[in-house]
């Protein structure tokens, strides 16, 4: 779902088409001048039906694709838009035909590799999703976070033992992008999910070791300690927190963020009593 956060949005009127004021709709109004001075340009089709995507308009996007197609059929890159479109839009099936159209032309584009994998995971074939996020990977130049996120999930829903395996996939994704808390936040959900503590607190070790803002992975460590009912550390890890709370400026103790870890921290202190 998109979420809009303008407190005001103003509109306007364009060839009879009400569009807000933002980056997206201001490249669409400019895609559409240049369409009408070049109307048989392709690439203008794609290009502003790339904009409709994001802009979760699929009855445009698709016909500025399909206008694409019909000017450009040789182009099969247009498959491949249509396959993000569909698979976006939860039409897994006809994008799960366009994903393989594409990818019989360029098997190993990384991109049509992780729509289909992700086309998979939506039809519930996780194991073939797993193939193709292998093979995405394989011949990733640069690798995203979300990738191994991906894998790891699909990993985990082909079979539900496979938390080693999940977790070597998050643990490539941390190797290859050199340090990444994303993923380091993700091994922690997984080692949770499988009652692994040991796991998670060396991974929130690690965290806390980088980061010199501490009073969120303390909060994050003392959880995963109360989990294990280690409580005497956990505690001892809640109060840690709130000293390191009471230390910040006041330009940060006062943010909703730390407010909340606050009120966490009491909730969990109360216990103890």
């Amino acid at each position: 779902m998109k979420a809009v956060f303008c407190v005001l949005i103003l509109i306007y009127c364009v060839n009879n088409q009400v569009y807000a004021h933002g980056p997206i709709h201001e490249n669409i109004l400019r895609i559409t001048k240049e369409i009408e001075e070049n109307p048989n340009n392709p690439n203008l089709y794609v290009t502003r039906g790339q904009y409709y995507q994001t802009d979760m308009d699929f009855d445009r996007a698709y016909a500025d694709f399909q206008t694409a197609r019909l000017l450009d059929a040789g182009n099969e890159m247009i498959d491949y838009h249509f396959a993000r479109l569909f698979a976006e839009h939860n039409y897994p099936n006809t994008a799960l035909n366009f994903a393989n159209l594409f990818l019989t032309h360029l098997p190993n584009h990384v991109g049509g590799l992780m729509v289909r994998a992700s086309v998979y995971t939506q039809l519930s074939k996780d194991s073939l999703a797993v193939l193709d996020f292998e093979e995405a990977i394989a011949n990733l130049r640069e690798p995203r976070p979300e990738y191994y996120i991906d894998i790891a999930r699909a990993t985990l829903q082909a079979d539900s033992l496979a938390y080693k395996s999940a977790m070597n996939w998050l643990e490539k994704g941390d190797a290859a992008l050199g340090y990444n808390v994303v993923l380091k936040s993700k091994m922690i959900d997984i080692a949770l999910a499988n009652d692994d503590y040991d796991k998670a607190l060396t991974v929130v070790d690690a965290i806390l070791e980088k980061f010199s803002r501490k009073e969120k992975w303390l909060v994050a460590k003392a959880d995963i300690l109360m989990a294990a009912k280690r409580l005497e550390l956990a505690k001892s890890c809640y109060l840690q927190a709130d000293a390191a709370i009471e230390k910040l400026p006041k330009r940060h103790r006062y943010t909703r963020m730390v407010m909340e870890l606050e009120a966490r921290i009491d909730i969990a202190l109360n216990k103890f009593e």
